[in-house]
């Protein structure tokens, strides 16, 4: 422990210093945005669709992302079910991976998904194990595909349930 802030004041210059470094060799750099950076520019309000397996119409649908300092929060909401909402919380472990807590109106527990961001190719893949929409006694394999364009967001779920994956629900949406 410090007994005067002299030393702690140097390091956190020193480190101040460093990030900056940082910031500045990485200006007009041709590598792709990190997780970090893509989820900063996320922020702000979506609208769309929703659309889910066994159903014909489909549901106007809206986003609010923000970030709670290094957290992505997604706020859904949907028509769906007369009004169907959900939230989400991701963040991105010391190792690089990405988690994420999904609840929402039609479930009984969360869902926690983990996976990565692929600068390359503008995608987020998240999967997990979570209970069966069919039968709740039985957990099955989640795959979450979001690919993300010019203010423009397209999700697919999909559901593996006795070895079989099939797409279960889509959402479109553009940046209000």
């Amino acid at each position: 422990m410090f007994v005067s802030g002299r030393p702690l004041l140097s390091t956190l210059a020193a480190w101040v210093g460093a990030l900056l470094l940082l910031s500045l060799a990485s200006c007009g750099s041709s590598e792709p945005p990190s997780a970090r950076d893509h989820f900063a520019s996320l922020v702000g309000d979506w609208e769309g669709s929703h659309k889910i397996l066994g159903y014909p119409e489909e549901f106007e649908a809206s986003y609010t992302i923000s970030m709670e300092g290094d957290v992505l929060v997604h706020n859904f909401t949907s028509a769906f079910e007369g009004g169907f909402t959900g939230y989400e919380r991701m963040t991105i472990a010391e190792d690089g991976e990405l988690v994420a807590t999904w609840s929402d109106s039609g479930s009984e527990e969360s869902l926690v998904t983990r996976g990565s961001w692929d600068a390359e190719t503008n995608t987020l893949t998240m999967q997990g194990e979570g209970t069966s929409w069919t039968d709740p006694e039985k957990k099955i394999q989640y795959r979450h595909v979001t690919v993300y364009g010019d203010d423009t967001l397209s999700y697919t779920m999909h559901m593996t349930e006795d070895g079989q994956e099939q797409e279960v629900m889509w959402i479109e949406m553009s940046r209000k």
